[in-house]
C-alpha cells in the first residue's frame, strides 16, 4: 500500500514538473521571456560579427548571458535593393521571438516607376519551430506567412 501511495506520489510531482517546464513555452510565457530578455540585456556581452553571401550581407550584435545567446540586433542589406531590420530573441539556443523590418524598392518594368514596398513581421515560436502567433504586415495589409518564408528564416538564423 505505501509503495502504491509513493509510486502514485510521485507519478503526481513528475508530472506536475513537466507540465510547469513546458509550459514557459506558451505565447504568455514566451512573451515573458522576451521582457525579461529586454529589461535585462543591458547586462548580456555583445559582440559585432560580419556576415555576407552573394545574395545579402548583414552586420549584426549578438548578446550573451555566459555562453549562451540570447538576442541578435541585425541590419540586413539584400543584393537588390532592400533592407532589412531584424531582431531575434533566444533561450536554451531555440529561437522564440522574431520582429522584422524591411523596406524593398520594385520597379515596374513597363514604366520604369519604382514603388516602396514596406514588411513588418513579428512571429513567437516554440522549441520544434512551430509558429505560435504571428503578424505580417506588407504596406500596411495584413497578409499571410507561408511555411517557405518561415523555413527561411528559421534557416537565416
Amino acid at each position: 500500500m505505501k509503495k502504491t501511495i509513493f509510486a502514485s506520489g510521485s507519478l503526481i510531482i513528475l508530472f506536475f514538473v513537466n507540465s510547469c517546464g513546458s509550459r514557459e513555452y506558451t505565447e504568455d510565457g514566451i512573451k515573458e521571456i522576451v521582457e525579461e530578455i529586454n529589461v535585462n540585456l543591458e547586462q548580456a556581452v555583445g559582440e559585432k560579427f560580419n556576415w555576407g553571401s552573394p545574395e545579402a550581407y548583414s552586420l549584426f550584435r549578438a548578446y550573451f548571458y555566459g555562453d549562451e545567446l540570447i538576442f541578435i540586433n541585425e541590419s540586413y542589406t539584400y543584393k537588390i535593393p532592400a533592407e532589412a531590420s531584424n531582431r531575434y530573441y533566444f533561450k536554451d539556443g531555440n529561437i522564440l521571438h522574431i520582429k522584422s523590418k524591411k523596406i524593398g524598392y520594385v520597379q515596374n518594368n513597363e514604366s520604369g516607376k519604382g514603388k516602396k514596398v514596406k514588411t513588418t513581421l513579428e512571429f513567437y515560436s516554440d522549441p520544434d519551430e512551430n509558429i505560435l502567433l504571428y503578424d505580417k504586415l506588407a504596406n500596411n495589409q495584413r497578409t499571410t506567412l507561408s511555411n517557405e518564408e518561415a523555413e527561411e528564416i528559421f534557416r537565416h538564423v
